[in-house]
């Protein structure tokens, strides 16, 4: 369970994640948008969300996740360099 910055509360499920991992992911999505009409991602991370690792990467060096929300799936990729990290959302589609 995951408490988010609007007082929410997100049931996790670290499915090929590293329970952190899965922490930090979550946390990092719920500040950026979904493209392509670049929404807020908060309201996709609601009731229940599992987080996988994998899939094609879009360059080398950089990490992708799929988030199964109830609201729909999102598609984030991490790229990390010098101990620092960044998020993108690659895609979104509502279910």
């Amino acid at each position: 369970m995951i408490t988010l910055s609007n007082a929410s509360v997100l049931a996790v499920l670290p499915g090929t994640v590293a329970a952190r991992t899965a922490i930090e992911v979550i946390g990092e999505t719920a500040q950026l948008s979904v493209p392509p009409f670049h929404g807020p991602a908060m309201p996709w991370l609601k009731d229940k969300c599992v987080i996988s690792q994998g899939g094609t990467a879009e360059f080398k060096g950089a990490t992708h996740f799929r988030l199964e929300c109830t609201p729909g799936v999102i598609q984030l990729t991490r790229d990390c360099w010098q101990n620092k990290c960044r998020y993108f959302i690659v895609g979104g589609s509502k279910t």
